[in-house]
């Protein structure tokens, strides 16, 4: 994981979008180099969950990892706990 605080990414129009941010890092998987932003903001780290359901697993199971590392959880936006 690599802390990064910006990311330009460009739509599938053309159209180039910047995110600022102090706390957004990026993780890049060591199997496959699939990446995700990950970002952290008043005591939280948040992640969008990618629709893609390898993906999606690769993910929270680096989500579980850092709660470990955290002593924290991870939960979902309804509420659950994984």
């Amino acid at each position: 994981m690599k802390l990064v605080n910006a990311v330009e990414l460009k739509t599938v129009t053309g159209e180039v979008i910047k995110l600022e941010d102090e706390g957004l890092s990026l993780w890049t998987n060591p199997e496959n180099g699939d990446m995700t932003y990950f970002t952290y903001r008043d005591g939280r780290i948040s992640v969008k969950s990618p629709s893609d359901g390898k993906l999606q697993y690769q993910v929270l199971r680096k989500m579980k990892q850092l709660a470990e590392e955290l002593e924290a959880n991870v939960q979902g936006d309804d509420g659950e706990f994984y």
